[in-house]
């Protein structure tokens, strides 16, 4: 197999070496290119006119691929008839024509055996672009928008599909394992819903012989005694496992301030810039979120250490934290000492203890996009238990609703006479329940992850200005170049990566309080 990797050739460089080596006697070899970025020149038809395999993705740090290259690529594939194995990771430019028209060459490519792609896109109203011929027996989806619908993709597989592997699970793929036939082979990167995915492998017609699942440590052990209870006929099961601390958000919210990313040391700690380019822009208070009991103890540390005066009088008597879990974090409260009795104990002293900094209870409420963190049923009972911190210290409530609208508003409903005033924080549903959530007395909080599509900035609009809060959620939820909302944008701040870090400077991709101004001026 020929391997070619460029991460600083020029494109002619490249250009000339494809010339040399694919001619008639090289026909059959199969061509690995690994760019840093890729050029339309790079797909000429000349050059690759008779390849069998070839994989095209960018090297790490490198770009989406440009629309003159989709466009490129697109008149290249549709003149070629010989690659049966295609394998393309990087990301298409989601709001280009040409990336939803390719999608639908693949159909009319009956040579095409097996087919490696990269799904993700920050435009779900371009989702289910990706139709399939008959013929094609492996897939592969590297990277997948959480909200896709693969039915349209799926459904016409089932009679030939025999390998198929996902980032996520969701309800088209548990339809498409129920109805297959011939699927002997599955992996699903994390499953979002265990139960359906049990009953799917129960009701599945296919002889399905290895499957493969990505798992948190906490939940491997009950997952595997739960499938092989009850799924007895699969020979070969296996579970990669993550410890939940290596990316789940609450592990990494304050690291991140003190300049550490996924556990590793990139820059210095830089918290006192950081308030300061908030006071600077308008900012006269900040809540820090607390998503469980340790939280609380970190953050009230951290505004004991600024109210000292230690790093500044200007930093003074002006954060604020929360006391609440978080429900990704709802199983940590079953296995305290004491259980939920004692677990609401501590933080009910702590919220008595510090009345002059805590401000709310929260954040808590329901995220049915993360169960493998926490189950659905885990979530609700420890939902409803913590209006009882509501009630000891009639304090506001800071909610969290990410994919359970339904369940959300019958828990709230029932507990509605327990609090005064409430925020739906980081909103991203639609209209329909914007109006819901309002009549409800409660406000609505937004920030970039509201921010992503055009649908989301209609129903964005539709919040009445009474009931309407902003909102950073940093370091998470930054309005990026992909969402919808950075077009309205015309306030800088100097940027660096974390790797050239320089004091007095933002972090990319490291949202701050500081950029509250770019919510308040779209």
């Amino acid at each position: 197999m020929g391997n070619i990797k460029s991460k600083t050739l020029p494109n002619y460089c490249l250009y000339k070496i494809l010339e040399h080596l694919v001619n008639e006697k090289t026909s059959s070899f199969r061509w690995r290119l690994s760019l840093a970025s890729i050029s339309k020149d790079v797909m000429t038809l000349d050059h690759l006119s008779k390849l069998h395999l070839l994989q095209l993705h960018t090297v790490p740090g490198g770009s989406i691929a440009s629309q003159e290259f989709v466009y490129a690529f697109k008149a290249y594939y549709c003149a070629n008839r010989t690659i049966t194995n295609l394998k393309l990771d990087f990301q298409f430019p989601s709001d280009c024509d040409e990336t939803t028209s390719l999608y639908r060459v693949f159909r009319d490519k009956p040579e095409l055996k097996r087919l490696s792609i990269n799904l993700n896109t920050n435009h779900p109203e371009t989702l289910d672009p990706l139709q399939l011929n008959a013929n094609l027996y492996k897939l592969e989806i590297m990277d997948l928008h959480k909200d896709t619908n693969l039915s349209n993709t799926l459904d016409p597989l089932v009679n030939t599909l025999e390998h198929l592997s996902v980032p996520t699970s969701s309800h088209s793929v548990y339809r498409f394992i129920t109805t297959s036939t011939v699927l002997y082979q599955l992996r699903i990167g994390r499953s979002t819903q265990v139960s359906d995915l049990i009953e799917s492998l129960r009701l599945t017609k296919s002889p399905l012989t290895i499957l493969t699942l990505d798992v948190l440590t906490y939940n491997a052990m009950g997952l595997s005694l739960k499938l092989l209870k009850t799924i007895k006929c699969i020979p070969t099961l296996q579970l990669y496992t993550t410890t939940p601390a290596i990316y789940h958000e609450h592990d990494k919210t304050y690291d991140m301030f003190k300049g550490i990313y996924h556990g590793k040391s990139k820059h210095d700690k830089d918290l006192d810039d950081i308030l300061s380019r908030a006071w600077n822009v308008g900012m006269d208070r900040i809540m820090i979120t607390s998503g469980r009991l340790s939280d609380v103890k970190e953050a009230i540390a951290i505004i004991d250490h600024y109210n000292s005066g230690v790093s500044g009088e200007q930093h003074k008597n002006r954060l604020f934290t929360t006391i609440g879990v978080h429900p990704t974090r709802c199983t940590e409260i079953e296995t305290y000492p004491g259980g939920s009795e004692a677990y609401f104990k501590e933080l009910i002293e702590l919220a008595n203890n510090n009345k002059d900094k805590i401000v709310a209870v929260g954040e808590f409420g329901l995220d049915y996009d993360r169960l493998e963190f926490c189950p659905k049923e885990t979530q609700i009972k420890y939902f409803e238990l913590q209006f009882q911190l509501a009630q000891a210290t009639n304090l506001p409530l800071f909610l969290h609703l990410r994919n359970a609208f339904d369940d959300f508003i019958n828990v709230i409903e029932k507990y509605r006479h327990t609090f005064k005033f409430g925020v739906v924080h980081s909103f991203d549903g639609n209209e329909e329940q914007v109006k819901k959530i309002t009549e409800m007395g409660l406000h609505i909080g937004i920030n970039g992850c509201s921010l992503k599509t055009e649908d989301n900035l209609n129903s964005m609009a539709s919040i009445p200005s009474d009931r309407l809060l902003i909102e950073t959620d940093a370091p998470w939820c930054d309005v990026r170049k992909t969402h919808a909302g950075h077009k309205y944008i015309t306030t800088q701040f100097d940027t660096v990566k974390k790797e050239k870090w320089q004091p007095g400077k933002c972090v990319q991709a490291r949202n701050e309080p500081c950029n509250i101004i770019f919510l308040m001026k779209e």
